[in-house]
């Protein structure tokens, strides 16, 4: 009867380990298909800006220098996109055979170790996007245009303040992140009480309409 008892929670165990794993190739998974669909989106932008008009339009012999930047800058975007919805799509296919013909372990293990060139790639796409529309307004402007070069560092000074304001958002979300996995790691109720002064941290900063809303018991 115990030996009968331990077969029965080593199958559960064993369920329940591959439950936890098949939640993580899914999400693995659903994170390539978002990239795949983001970087569908930058090729159609970058193709849209690498138009035949476009190129037509561009000031060979009065500025070469932008021209040829706004060219490359382009074709990176565009050539690190298609490379993207490539690789993310040929690794998802992969991904699911090896699970469903082999091990899901090995599946998620493989997918997790290969993601971060998909990850590189679409950031390499990002920054083509990034510097061809920098180089779109000045590479359509002669020398001697100043308003037109006025608005092109417009556009540059516009691009950079919200990138800026972008990456110092996600280096305080993934530093606040970190703080919570290490507080929810110590265990009790710290965790608990590090998001309620939060929000009473951001409930003082609000309206008093806010303040007199009903808050969460946090039993």
């Amino acid at each position: 009867m115990l030996a009968g008892e331990q077969d029965r929670l080593e199958k559960e165990r064993q369920f329940r380990d591959l439950e936890v794993s098949y939640k993580q190739l899914s999400f693995l998974l659903e994170r390539l298909n978002s990239y795949n669909t983001q970087a569908t989106l930058v090729t159609g932008f970058a193709f849209t800006a690498f138009s035949a008009d476009a190129l037509q339009a561009l000031p060979y012999d009065e500025s070469p220098i932008r021209s040829y930047l706004f060219c490359f800058f382009c074709s990176l975007a565009m050539a690190a996109a298609i490379a993207v919805v490539c690789i993310s799509s040929y690794l998802m296919a992969r991904s699911e055979r090896l699970a469903m013909n082999s091990s899901v372990e090995m599946a998620v293990a493989a997918t997790r170790l290969r993601m971060s060139i998909v990850i590189v790639l679409y950031g390499v796409s990002l920054v083509g996007l990034f510097g061809a529309a920098c180089f779109l307004v000045f590479a359509t402007c002669g020398g001697a245009e100043e308003h037109c070069n006025g608005v092109g560092w417009m556009v540059v000074g516009v691009f950079c303040m919200f990138a800026t304001v972008c990456s110092a958002f996600i280096c305080w979300i993934g530093r606040s992140f970190d703080h919570y996995a290490e507080v929810s790691a110590r265990g009790g109720t710290e965790y608990r009480d590090v998001l309620l002064v939060g929000e009473q941290a951001a409930g003082s900063n609000s309206s008093s309409s806010s303040r007199d809303a009903p808050r969460l018991d946090p039993r």
